[in-house]
């Protein structure tokens, strides 16, 4: 389950992990990507937990590759290269069985189209498990979806999940949950709310956070 996988890494050190990433062991630069993206034993490191999460996926890395294409997806204003590397990245994972990467790689390409419920309803299914088992990413994107991408809307309940993903230290969390306020939805608008979430979101090295406190002027 994933929260008995976050304790292991909360207590593995990184010098466990750093000789074998460093010599391109796919698994232990998928672990030391976790541990900087979600602050496991570790200072917060948005940016390094990427890069290493993203070297483990150039080596198929099932996990490695669903979780960057997840990544990838939660930012605003994804450039065309990179839709297409998310795309990418969820195809070798599905080819390698990881289900939930087939089931969202599924709903990415009906772009917008109901004509498929059945596939909306598998990965809602799918993110609700992880997200009972404690994966933040999942909570993240079934976020998403009750804000209105491919299921109704729920604002209440995406603030829950996003407030869930946060205390769990995805940086993630606060950045969805910062813009609800920012953009008015499920709450009132409040920028003073928005910039603390932002804030502690850049804490944790999020470029996106750094983005908005920069648009804001904060």
């Amino acid at each position: 389950p994933p929260i008995v996988e976050e304790l292991e890494l909360m207590v593995t050190s990184v010098d466990q992990l750093l000789d074998d990433a460093q010599n391109g062991v796919a698994e232990a630069q998928y672990k030391l990507g976790r541990k900087y993206i979600q602050a496991l034993g570790v200072e917060p490191d948005f940016e390094e937990g990427m890069r290493l999460l993203e070297q483990a996926a150039d080596h198929g890395h099932a996990e490695a590759l669903f979780r960057s294409a997840l990544t990838t997806i939660l930012w605003i204003n994804t450039p065309d290269a990179d839709e297409r590397m998310v795309e990418s990245w969820l195809q070798r994972a599905s080819d390698d069985g990881h289900v939930l990467a087939n089931t969202l790689l599924q709903v990415l390409r009906l772009k917008g189209s109901t004509d498929d419920e059945k596939v909306k309803d598998d990965v809602v299914k799918v993110l609700e498990a992880r997200e009972a088992g404690g994966d933040g990413v999942a909570s993240i994107f079934l976020g998403l979806f009750c804000e209105g991408r491919s299921v109704t809307v729920d604002l209440a309940r995406a603030a829950k999940l996003y407030i869930h993903a946060s205390s769990r230290w995805f940086p993630g969390g606060h950045f969805m949950l910062a813009k609800l306020f920012y953009d008015g939805r499920g709450f009132l608008r409040d920028e003073q709310k928005a910039a603390m979430l932002f804030r502690r979101s850049a804490a944790q090295r999020d470029p996106a956070s750094k983005e908005m406190l920069r648009t804001m002027k904060m």
